[in-house]
C-alpha cells in the first residue's frame, strides 16, 4: 500500500504540473487564437495577464486546501486538487475561439487559470505530505519522488509544445491542434482515480490536529518567514527560466522563434534534471 500511496503521489504532482505549465508554453500560440483580432503585443499581455494571475491566487489556495489536508486527509484532498485541474485545463481545450464568436475569451482563461492555481497550490502539499507519511523509513527518499513527478511534469509539457509545433503546419495548430495538450490529461486522471481508490487512509487522525492557524504563526513566526522567502525565491527563478523563457525569447526579445525558444528550454530543462541526483549526492 505504500509503495502505491507514493505512485499516487507521484502521478498527481506530474499531471498538476504538467496542466499548470502546458498553459505558458504555448502563450503565442493562445494570443493568436483567442485575440486575433488586436495586435500581437496586446494579444500577448492578455495571455500573461492570465497566467500571472494564476500565480496571485497560490496563497489562497495554500491555506484553503492546507487546511483541507489536516481536517479531510492526503488522499481526498490529492483526488479533490487534481480533478478541479484537470477539469479546468480541459475546459481551456474546449473554449470557443475567436473565430468562433467568443465574446470575452479573457473572463474564461482567466476563470479557468484561476482554479488551477488553488488547485497546484494544493495538489503539490498533499502529495509530498502523502509521499513522506508514508515512507516513514526513508521519508526524504519518498518525498523526492513526489517532487520528481512534478519535474517529469514539466519536462512533459515543455516536450507536448515542441511535438505539436514541429509537426503540424503553424495554421492546422491555430485551428484545433492547440487544443490537444490540453485535453490528453483527463486519461492520466483515470489512472490516478483507479490508483488513489486502492490507497489505505484509514491511519489517517483528524483529531491529531489540535492547534490552529493562529497558534502556528505565534509559535513559528521566523521559520515561516525563512521558508516563504526561500520558497518565493526559488519558485521565482525556476519558473521565470524553464517556463516564462520561450515566451520572453520569442515575443519580447525576439531572438528565436516559438519552437527554436520551445527546444532551447526543454535542452536546459533534460540537463537541469539529470543535475539534481549529482546535486543531492554533493549535499
Amino acid at each position: 500500500m505504500k509503495k502505491i500511496a507514493i505512485l499516487a503521489a507521484f502521478l498527481g504532482t506530474l499531471i498538476e504540473v504538467y496542466d499548470f505549465s502546458i498553459f505558458a508554453f504555448l502563450i503565442p500560440i493562445l494570443s493568436e487564437v483567442f485575440f486575433s483580432s488586436h495586435e500581437k503585443k496586446i494579444a500577448i499581455d492578455f495571455i500573461l495577464l492570465a497566467y500571472v494571475i494564476s500565480y496571485g491566487v497560490k496563497p489562497l489556495g495554500a491555506l484553503a486546501f492546507g487546511y483541507l489536508i489536516d481536517y479531510i486527509g492526503r488522499k481526498k484532498t490529492l483526488l479533490c486538487t487534481t480533478a478541479l485541474m484537470t477539469i479546468a485545463t480541459a475546459a481551456i481545450g474546449l473554449l470557443p475561439t475567436n473565430e468562433m464568436g467568443m465574446m470575452h475569451p479573457w473572463v474564461a482563461l482567466v476563470g479557468c487559470r484561476i482554479i488551477q492555481g488553488l488547485s497546484i497550490s494544493g495538489e503539490f502539499p498533499s502529495a509530498l505530505i502523502l509521499a513522506v507519511e508514508q515512507g516513514r523509513r526513508r521519508p526524504a527518499l519518498s518525498g523526492s519522488l513526489a517532487f520528481m513527478g512534478g519535474g517529469l511534469g514539466l519536462l512533459f509539457a515543455n516536450l507536448s509544445a515542441y511535438i505539436l509545433l514541429d509537426l503540424l503546419p503553424h495554421e492546422e495548430v491555430i485551428h484545433y491542434e492547440w487544443r490537444v495538450p490540453f485535453l490528453i490529461s483527463t486519461i492520466w486522471l483515470v489512472c490516478l482515480c483507479f490508483i488513489t481508490n486502492k490507497i489505505d487512509d484509514s491511519s489517517f487522525n483528524r483529531s491529531v490536529v489540535r492547534s490552529s492557524f493562529r497558534d502556528l504563526i505565534a509559535n513559528n513566526k521566523k521559520q515561516l518567514m525563512v521558508t516563504f522567502i526561500t520558497a518565493s525565491l526559488s519558485a521565482s527563478a525556476f519558473y521565470m527560466t524553464f517556463i516564462y523563457m520561450p515566451t520572453f525569447l520569442s515575443s519580447s526579445l525576439n531572438l528565436h522563434s516559438h519552437q527554436s525558444s520551445i527546444l532551447i528550454t526543454l535542452i536546459s530543462l533534460i540537463v537541469y534534471l539529470l543535475a539534481l541526483p549529482g546535486g543531492d549526492f554533493g549535499g
